[in-house]
């Protein structure tokens, strides 16, 4: 996988520095958070998932989830590996992120839609390395820089304007 592609001998990423180099596997070491158990650019969980499973970094979006069953049109990212043909050992993503959340693993069969898998690995590192925990939640993990009527996400550089809008609320009161 290509994580960087200008002609520099290094490529200055938020919070990390890559070679240019072809990478085949993503190391822990890449991806640590600089506080111990705390997640910042980089998240504290897939952290220790790398630590614990380097064999299992290669990232799939599934047609299966947990609420609806097979369904291609919510995705959801799964982290794991293949094994035996269809059958991937794999756990939810953004699930694994949460804090305090154990390590454990799955195995996902053709029950589970797994032909209809798709190896997005190479654009999801790709990705992780330039907006960090982002990538994995979205706009539930923005760590916000605020002005007085904007406010911009120092990883992803997501910017929001402040509005104010009125609330009108119907009460019932006693006669």
């Amino acid at each position: 996988m290509k994580l960087a592609s200008s002609g520099a001998a290094s490529v200055r990423l938020p919070c990390v520095v890559i070679q240019q180099q072809e990478i085949d596997v993503i190391t822990a070491d890449q991806i640590k958070p600089k506080e111990k158990g705390k997640s910042d650019f980089f998240s504290w969980q897939l952290y220790r998932w790398a630590k614990k499973r380097p064999e299992a970094m290669k990232i799939w979006s599934s047609t299966w989830n947990c609420v609806s069953g097979i369904d291609a049109e919510k995705t959801v990212l799964y982290i794991g590996f293949e094994r035996d043909g269809d059958w991937i050992h794999a756990r939810q993503l953004r699930n694994l992120c949460l804090h305090g959340s154990n390590l454990d693993c799955w195995a996902y069969g053709p029950c589970h839609d797994t032909r209809n898998w798709v190896d997005i690995t190479d654009q999801f590192w790709e990705r992780y390395f330039e907006i960090g925990v982002c990538a994995i939640h979205g706009d539930y993990a923005h760590n916000w820089s605020n002005g007085i009527d904007t406010r911009t996400c120092r990883y992803c550089g997501k910017t929001e304007t402040k509005q104010i809008k009125p609330v009108t609320t119907e009460v019932w009161v006693a006669v």
